[in-house]
Parts: C-alpha cells; structure tokens; sequence
C-alpha cells in the first residue's frame, strides 16, 4: 500500500492578504452597523413599552377617581335616609354608571396589556434577531481571520526562505 501524499498548502496569492484584510475590516463594520441598527429598533420599541406602561398606570388612577367618586356619591344618596323615588332611581342610575365604568375599564386595560404584551414580544423577537445576526457575523470574522492568520503565517515562512 502506497502512502497518502500530503495534500500541497499553496501560499497565498499576490494580493491575498490585503483582501482579506479588507474582507475582514468590512465584516466587522458591517457587524457593527447591524448590531446598531437593532439597538437602536430595541430602544425605540423599549420607549413604546415605557409609555404604554405609563399609560396603563394613568388610566387605572383615572378610572379608580371617577369609580370612586361614583360610589361616594352612592354611599352619601343611602345615607340621606330618605324613602323618595326619585332618589331610589338616582342611586339606581349611578350603580348602572358604576358597573358600566368598570366593565369600561377592565375592557380598555384588556386591550392596553394586550398591546403590552405584543411589544414585549416584539422587544424579545428583535433581540433574538439581533443575538442570531451577531452570532453569525462574529463566525464569519473569526472565519476571515483564521484565513488571514494561515496566509500572514504562509507570506512569513516565504519571507524567511
């Protein structure tokens, strides 16, 4: 049996080096680029999550204000003490005004937590975009690396000859 020959490393070409120098400067500015263009869609999406947050908070102090006052004025009506029909109908009307802000309120929160909840998704979706594209782009540097560091050791062994 003959014994395998060596597959034959052949040095770099004229030139090689400086393109992969380019190559590699390229990559990382565009690796850069990328990841700034995905911080920038993070911190834009984190400020819409801020002010749906901060609008949710003003809205349940609001509707607990007027709730509130709703049910004062239906505990100041039963204190009256007073057999009148017309009052009877008044306190009627406001328990009506109470259950209906409530169900107002608990439907608007519904679909305020739900817009929440979809840029919290959107915030995690971009930053799992942005850890894949990072990830790729950093094997695709240490690719272009790996074939410059072969090429300068190559371009060093045929200068010492």
């Amino acid at each position: 049996a003959t014994k395998p020959t060596p597959a034959k490393i052949l040095p770099p070409k004229k030139n090689e080096i400086e393109k992969l120098v380019i190559a590699y400067n390229n990559l990382q500015r565009q690796a850069m680029n990328t990841r700034d263009k995905f911080h920038q869609k993070l911190a834009t999406t984190l400020m819409e999550i801020e002010e749906i947050r901060e609008e949710i908070y003003n809205f349940e102090c609001q509707s607990s204000i007027k709730l509130h006052g709703i049910l004062e004025e239906i505990e100041i009506c039963n204190n009256l003490h007073s057999d009148s029909k017309e009052l009877a109908n008044y306190i009627a009307s406001l328990r009506t005004k109470a259950t209906e802000e409530e169900e107002v309120k608990n439907e608007t929160l519904e679909l305020m937590q739900i817009e929440l909840g979809l840029l919290i998704r959107k915030y995690l979706e971009l930053e799992e975009r942005e850890m894949r594209a990072w990830h790729k782009a950093l094997i695709d540097i240490k690719r272009v690396q790996s074939q410059l560091a072969r090429a300068t050791n190559w371009a060093l062994q045929l200068s010492k000859k």
